[in-house]
């Protein structure tokens, strides 16, 4: 049997990455603060669009 690879959605893939900001920053950043922006608005849509751009703009 093969096993099945799941993708997170956008929403905790965005998170693992605040993540690791507040690990070596600590916390209250701004990216941190955006996030929480983000998920008070889009929590409820963990693949929205709004994510991806979110995700593009930590790689950079």
């Amino acid at each position: 049997m093969q096993a099945v690879r799941t993708t997170l959605p956008l929403k905790e893939q965005c998170w693992n990455q605040v993540r690791a900001v507040i690990e070596t920053e600590g916390p209250g950043t701004s990216v941190q603060i955006e996030y929480e922006q983000l998920a008070a608005s889009y929590g409820d849509a963990p693949n929205d669009p709004v994510w991806e751009e979110f995700a593009q703009a930590l790689a950079q």
